[in-house]
């Protein structure tokens, strides 16, 4: 299927973008969801070592507990590889059309990756959507400059 803004074809998709598409679907059956049941897998691709750390989401009865799969991953790598360049996530549901990350994962996402970070949005069979953080969180708050009075002139009245 293709995305009307960016139509998908091999061309356009990494060169291992079908094992990362392996690996969050396979990480997503893994997931911890006793209040959802809404699996989702995530695969962050690390570009020099050109591996794949999985992620998955994992609920909790306190919700702001919960950490969904995208974070899981990253955290997941930082910690045990510290902050390398990570180039593209494969983000794997079976919702229809296919989820894309939440507010707070986009931020996080924005933050440590970049806008040019690419994210690969698959139903459980194909990739439906290929978008960057710049599509998806344009206006991110490490994208938007300090207000002048907060940019070092705390004291002046006006």
């Amino acid at each position: 299927m293709m995305n009307e803004h960016n139509p998908i074809s091999e061309k356009n998709l990494p060169k291992q973008w079908k094992l990362g598409f392996d690996i969050a679907k396979d990480a997503r059956q893994r997931a911890y969801v006793p209040y959802s049941n809404f699996r989702v897998g995530f695969a962050l691709h690390e570009k020099e070592g050109d591996t794949f750390i999985p992620g998955v989401n994992v609920e909790n009865a306190s919700y702001g507990a919960t950490i969904c799969a995208e974070r899981a991953a990253l955290l997941s790598a930082i910690s045990s590889r510290g902050l390398l360049d990570y180039d593209y996530g494969v983000l794997v549901t079976d919702a229809d059309p296919p989820a894309v990350p939440c507010a707070e994962c986009l931020q996080v996402l924005m933050e440590l990756c970049g806008p040019d970070f690419t994210l690969i949005i698959c139903s459980m069979t194909e990739p439906r959507m290929v978008l960057t953080m710049a599509d998806l969180l344009p206006y991110s708050f490490v994208s938007i400059p300090p207000a002048p009075e907060q940019a070092g002139n705390e004291n002046s009245a006006e």
